[in-house]
């Protein structure tokens, strides 16, 4: 082997490892920028009250549904009563009578869902808004306590956590719709 091919062969094995991997500044600033990005990511998808707020929210819509559901399979009148901190779904009318034991006036009905009484508490200090009680008829449509069905929607809100979310429920039809507000 030359004299000139060593020489060369020593400067490419130099270099090699001169190039080789991050200096220290890179490497600095390469953490750094993930350490943000991670940052900026977890404060957004991260927020418990947040997704709390949107979590409750969708809860009481599918339970609305639900309870629609139920009214018009049962054949019964149901009401939800609805107070700040939670809701109720009773039956409006008797009908244990008539061999519809899940009926019963005054006592919560029975989710047949999970075998317990249908009685939500809202979370984490959310609260929901306005109280009061809205029937359905055994159609699932939404009435008022006279039985006469409702000619304009019904709007609940869920506030807590720095989020709002609305909950509709739409006249004759009983759609329920939900946004954030």
């Amino acid at each position: 082997m030359s004299a000139n091919m060593k020489t060369l062969m020593k400067n490419n094995s130099a270099r090699t490892l001169q190039q080789s991997g991050l200096t220290l500044l890179e490497l600095v600033i390469v953490i750094s920028v993930v350490g943000l990005l991670a940052a900026i990511a977890s404060s957004k998808f991260l927020s418990i009250a947040g997704m709390s707020a949107r979590h409750q929210t969708d809860l009481f819509a599918n339970d609305i549904r639900h309870l629609q559901s139920l009214a018009m399979s049962w054949g019964c009148e149901l009401e939800l009563n609805v107070s700040s901190t939670s809701y109720d779904v009773f039956s409006k009318t008797d009908y244990s009578a008539a061999g519809k034991s899940y009926c019963a006036t005054g006592l919560p009905i029975t989710n047949p869902t999970f075998g317990q009484s249908f009685s939500v508490n809202i979370s984490n200090g959310l609260t929901l808004a306005p109280t009061g009680s809205i029937y359905f008829d055994n159609m699932g449509r939404p009435t008022d306590i006279a039985g006469s069905l409702l000619s304009v929607a019904t709007t609940y809100t869920l506030s807590g956590g720095g989020e709002s979310w609305q909950i509709s429920i739409q006249p004759i039809t009983g759609w329920v719709s939900m946004n954030k507000v």
